[in-house]
């Protein structure tokens, strides 16, 4: 199915250690890169953000035959899974950013190299990573080449909302001469059936971190097919959603629409977060990523800002383990008073006053 063998294994932000039993995995060939993926690019990504409807079919049917495949290779046991090592709360000047809800990787081309406050670790083809709720990462391209371009998908089911993206290659260089990888290709789907593959992804996780704890290798063995199976019928499950049809159950948006959300919630622990800076990575004006935001979700683009680090400082708060100042910190506040004005604005109550009605 894959380019070269794998294990079923946990990383623990380190070289992969082996915790159980070990399964090679079959050769295969990787998905065929097709003409529109070999095309030359631009930094300001306008080629893929308004894609013509054939190129759009071409990348969504490339997106369904990736999660196949990867349905595939749980159920066999192919797939080496991959997870951090479980951190500690998130420091104020932490490089990276995190999520409230578990995002899964899965490695077609090139190499991914995944940084965390504790160490990292690379995603080769043929394997998955689990990113869980709350640490603390970001992402940068080890390795790449021109027969095999860098490619991985993203799951992220957060509540009733689901986005899954393809990723490739930016051929912008950062300041220290880093690839990052950019979106090519993007779908989202809204509803409630959203809630059961957050939770499979979740329970993933949660098995994955208690594998080394076990004290037998038959118990390791059952935890990590465990994960596999569950993994499976996440990427099954959101497969399902991503092909029934608008107006089914569900709802869909434009793609641009889509990416902005990524990048809120990609960046909502930074200060830099703005209409003008996602305007930036859009390659357009704010005025019109504004309009556009609001045209299509009903709710202008600086509020949906607001709303998503007002959410973000409860659920923290309510999840415990972090001061306000941390809270403030890790939803874009430099000043904390300036924080808990904004949070009494919104949730009629100063941070102190919420979480002590909370407990």
């Amino acid at each position: 199915m894959f380019s070269r063998p794998s294990r079923l294994s946990i990383a623990v932000n380190a070289p992969a250690k082996p915790v159980g039993a070990r399964v090679v995995a079959g050769r295969g060939q990787p998905p065929k890169a097709d003409a529109l993926e070999r095309r030359p690019i631009n930094c300001i990504p306008n080629e893929y953000l308004y894609p013509t409807a054939a190129d759009r079919t071409l990348l969504g049917a490339h997106l369904r035959q990736m999660l196949e495949q990867f349905v595939a290779g749980f159920r066999a046991g192919n797939v080496s899974i991959r997870l951090p090592r479980p951190q500690g709360e998130v420091a104020a000047g932490s490089v990276g950013h995190f999520h409230l809800a578990p995002e899964l990787f899965l490695q077609a081309n090139g190499v991914g190299r995944f940084h965390f406050p504790e160490g990292s670790l690379e995603l080769a083809p043929g394997e998955a990573l689990i990113i869980p709720a709350r640490v603390m990462h970001h992402e940068s391209i080890a390795a790449d080449s021109p027969e095999r371009p860098y490619r991985n998908l993203v799951l992220y089911p957060n509540g009733t909302e689901l986005t899954c993206h393809l990723s490739r290659e930016d051929p912008c260089l950062d300041a220290d001469g880093l690839r990052f990888p950019s979106f090519h290709h993007i779908e989202a789907h809204a509803s409630p059936k959203v809630r059961p593959v957050h939770d499979w992804l979740a329970d993933a996780a949660r098995i994955g971190w208690e594998v080394s704890e076990l004290d037998t290798p038959r118990a390791r063995e059952l935890a990590l097919g465990q994960v596999g199976s569950l993994l499976a019928v996440v990427c099954a499950g959101a497969l399902r959603l991503l092909d029934q049809p608008a107006g089914e159950g569900g709802q869909t948006e434009m793609p641009l629409v889509s990416m902005t959300r990524i990048w809120v919630r990609s960046m909502l622990s930074s200060q830099e977060l703005s209409v003008a800076s996602l305007a930036g990575k859009a390659g357009c004006s704010p005025d019109y990523l504004s309009h556009l935001f609001r045209s299509s979700t009903g709710e202008r683009l600086v509020s949906y800002i607001n709303r998503q680090r007002m959410e973000r400082a409860a659920q923290l708060m309510a999840e415990g383990g972090l001061s306000g100042k941390e809270v403030a910190w890790a939803c874009g506040f430099s000043s904390h008073s300036y924080f808990s004005r904004v949070f009494q604005q919104f949730h009629g109550a100063s941070p102190s006053d919420w979480r002590e009605r909370r407990s």
